[in-house]
């Protein structure tokens, strides 16, 4: 794991981090974009067991820092506000195109996995960045900005959560998959408990319906009596399995 630095779109410089497989060239590997969840956090060096996973797995794993994450003071944190499927996004995104452009990555075999929001930049990918990822991985995930205010209206934070995301209708369309179902272009992995009281089990099971009447490729699984963290061993050991058939599947484990 080492600490890097790449250029958004703007020419800003975007901090991440980039781990690879102990004794791999750094060249043309199978990347998993790794957006963080939050979006009020930040990712460090700290232990992350769906990361160490993917590397074990021989995966490079991008984790960034976009412009809404925490710690890196409000003009940082403000660039972004009201604004996650856009500038936020596309930081993400960037970060991919980075590390192709740096032969780190080969183009044919570039994932995004996320957790919470980064599950929800996940499903952005799925609809709107086919060029870019050949899958997408949603854990605990959302779908539906404009839903989520709806039913985060009994939450201690829930006016913060609004001011976060904007109640304004155009952007809520824009930057929710759900309301683009016939956009995807990426098959899509979601898997979630249905005991999440953080990121509700009805923004997955809402996208899986809508994905299955449009006919696209995905899978959804329902972990009974699962929380918004898979606190149990068990219920992690499952999401690892699925995570790891799924990025088998669609990510060849030969260059192209």
């Amino acid at each position: 794991m080492q600490p890097i630095v790449y250029p958004a779109r703007d020419g800003t410089q975007i901090p991440g981090y980039l781990s690879v497989p102990p004794g791999h060239p750094t060249r043309s590997l199978r990347l998993s974009v790794m957006p963080h969840g939050g979006p009020i956090a930040r990712d460090t060096w700290r232990y992350f067991f769906l990361r160490h996973f993917l590397v074990s797995r021989g995966y490079a794993v991008l984790q960034m820092n976009f412009r809404g994450s925490s710690g890196y003071g409000e003009d940082w944190f403000f660039a972004a506000h009201q604004d996650r499927g856009g500038l936020t996004y596309d930081d993400v995104v960037d970060g991919g195109r980075w590390a192709i452009a740096q032969g780190i990555a080969d183009p044919a075999r570039v994932c995004i996995v996320g957790w919470s929001f980064g599950g929800y930049l996940a499903m952005v990918g799925a609809q709107r960045n086919a060029d870019l990822f050949k899958c997408s991985v949603s854990i605990s995930g959302l779908s539906d900005l404009g839903l989520l205010i709806d039913e985060g209206y009994r939450w201690m934070n829930a006016k913060i959560v609004k001011k976060q995301i904007g109640t304004d209708p155009g952007h809520l369309k824009r930057d929710s998959p759900l309301q683009h179902v016939d956009e995807f272009r990426v098959p899509l992995l979601m898997v979630h408990g249905d005991l999440d009281a953080q990121a509700p089990f009805e923004q997955s099971e809402l996208m899986d319906k809508a994905l299955t009447r449009a006919g696209k490729p995905h899978r959804f699984v329902r972990l009974p009596d699962a929380d918004h963290a898979l606190s149990k061993a068990s219920d992690r050991a499952t999401m690892l399995r699925e995570v790891e058939s799924f990025l088998s599947q669609y990510l060849s484990s030969s260059p192209q």
